[in-house]
């Protein structure tokens, strides 16, 4: 069995367990939307596709991961930048820090042409936006700027 397909089985039973402790939680209030249930079980649910891309299209039997300098600091880069984004989540607010996350990411990490960049950037944070501070009302950090 494959590392891919372990952790595709790995996901899949997470997902079911996201979806089952979620149920308990209280899916939708009537009248007043998300309960919270709701993340946890659309996660759940969101999981199981990608399980199933894992297990049947992921690395060969015989097929190494990237143990090289390259792969290692790509992996390194992905953690330092998680790791300062979290960081200066107190400082710049949880939407401009994650447009400045995203606009890093995929400009050095996927090495996308700028238009490209800030679109998904500009987004990312509009889906933020949208969904869990206008329609679940997560209140997040505003940081310096009152966003």
């Amino acid at each position: 069995m494959s590392v891919d397909s372990v952790l595709g089985v790995a996901a899949s039973v997470g997902g079911l367990l996201l979806i089952w402790q979620g149920r308990g939680f209280g899916y939708w209030v009537h009248l007043s939307g998300p309960g919270p249930g709701f993340f946890p079980v659309v996660l759940g649910l969101l999981l199981q596709p990608v399980a199933v891309l894992l297990v049947v299209g992921g690395r060969t039997v015989g097929e190494k991961p990237d143990w090289s300098r390259s792969g290692l600091r790509a992996v390194g880069a992905g953690a330092l930048a998680f790791a300062v984004t979290i960081w200066l989540v107190s400082w710049l607010g949880m939407l401009v820090t994650v447009g400045l996350y995203t606009l890093v990411w995929l400009r050095l990490v996927g090495r996308y042409a700028w238009p490209r960049v800030v679109a998904l950037a500009a987004g990312t944070v509009l889906a933020v936006y949208l969904i869990f501070v206008l329609w679940l009302r997560v209140p997040f950090p505003t940081g310096i700027l009152p966003l």
